[in-house]
């Protein structure tokens, strides 16, 4: 009896072992209690008059080709003769006339600063030498006025003509003023030198106003009043940011995909989904490229007042493509955006039946928005009171 015991103890031993593992086996990880569809949270159901007052209208989700676009980073730069240095044309001590700082407004022909000659310091053979080299430097600059204005008259003839484009037109205006800034600069040291040479045959020097040769802003300041300066310093640079260009590098194995030829859009870092920028145009520059992240440089002009307009400040462009690819599209109209900056639309699940769908945004091409994710085509999403709706979904009146 005793043996007998003993061996109906161990087989109740060995059994325990796999009556747990059978157990925990069949035991739930976890359980959730009064469990609801998701959907089920964000449903809307309108009776027929609310839906009549509310101006619901829906229209089909649809897959077709659309242009292709592609985003990349930008920089806002100056373009060439945007920045120009206004210079000592003789030595001399500086006079202040008004208070000049860093971002002041500056018109053209406008008197900076006063120079007051140190004519002991100069002899006539320099002052001769002087006025020589200033007046031979206002020939060349007032030709290639002339010949800037000659182009700029032929592109808007072609233009109003009908066989011209407004880039060209464009690029003809912005030679025209840079030349004439390079030959206001010019002419400024040059009728400054003269006066200088007349003072030293009189022997009576009097102040020479340095005044700017363009319009725009005092981007820095080199000399500041009561500082002795040599002849040819630096006193002041002065920027014109009406004309900005954007500077996009791309990869070079990307050119071929994009239009290079077409117009972008241009926004800020800061700018919310969905937001169409300003427009640029492609320019006509001098190549450059970087070998070191094999990318080459595409540059294009801002004319929009309202576009960024901070030299350095950094921007997405986005760039069309060659080739046109399919995407969902839907109406801009029916896209909403929550207080986080999420995307949705509402899908009719059936007639006054609307659930509120996320979607995300690629770009937007005039009335239309296209979607790298959203509902499937065919599927209908309200397209006028998306606002009403959500008003209805998070009354405030609660």
């Amino acid at each position: 009896m005793k043996w007998l015991f003993f061996l109906l103890s161990l087989a109740l031993v060995a059994c325990r072992p796999s009556e747990g593992k059978e157990a925990s086996a069949n035991a739930q990880p976890a359980r959730v209690e009064n469990a609801v569809p998701e959907g089920d949270l964000a449903t809307v159901t309108l009776t027929t008059e609310a839906r009549e007052r509310l101006g619901v209208v829906t229209a089909e989700v649809e897959r077709r080709t659309v242009p292709r676009a592609r985003t990349l980073g930008g920089e806002i730069v100056l373009p060439p003769g945007a920045a120009v240095t206004v210079s000592a044309p003789l030595a001399g001590l500086l006079a202040p006339l008004k208070e000049a700082r860093n971002g002041l407004t500056v018109r053209r022909g406008e008197v900076l600063i006063e120079l007051q000659p140190l004519l002991a310091q100069e002899s006539r053979a320099q002052l001769s030498a002087a006025v020589g080299v200033a007046a031979a430097a206002v020939a060349p600059a007032r030709a290639r006025l002339e010949a800037a204005n000659i182009i700029r008259t032929r592109a808007e003839r072609l233009l109003s003509e009908g066989a011209g484009r407004a880039r060209d037109v464009d690029d003809a205006r912005a030679e025209v003023a840079v030349t004439e800034a390079m030959l206001a600069a010019a002419e400024l040291e040059r009728d400054a030198r003269e006066k200088a040479l007349e003072d030293l045959a009189s022997g009576v020097s009097s102040p020479i106003p340095i005044t700017s040769p363009i319009d725009g802003f005092l981007m820095r300041i080199h000399a500041g009043p009561g500082q002795q300066v040599p002849a040819g310093s630096l006193l002041y640079e002065i920027v014109d940011l009406s004309r900005l260009w954007v500077r996009v590098p791309v990869y070079v194995g990307d050119p071929e995909s994009l239009e290079l030829q077409a117009e972008v859009r241009v926004t800020s870092l800061a700018a919310k989904p969905g937001d169409r920028g300003s427009i640029a145009r492609p320019v006509t520059a001098p190549p450059t490229a970087d070998p070191a992240t094999s990318s080459m440089d595409l540059l294009y002009a801002l004319d929009d007042e309202s576009a960024p307009r901070r030299p350095g400040e950094r921007v997405r462009v986005t760039i069309p493509m060659v080739v046109p690819g399919e995407s969902l599209v839907v109406p801009w109209s029916a896209v909403l955006f929550d207080f986080q900056g999420g995307a949705w639309v509402y899908e009719e699940m059936k007639e006054r039946v609307y659930v509120r769908r996320p979607v995300e945004i690629l770009h937007v091409i005039g009335n239309d928005a296209v979607l790298s994710r959203g509902p499937q085509p065919g599927t209908r999403v309200v397209t006028d009171g998306v606002m009403e709706i959500f008003g209805t979904e998070f009354p405030t009146w609660k």
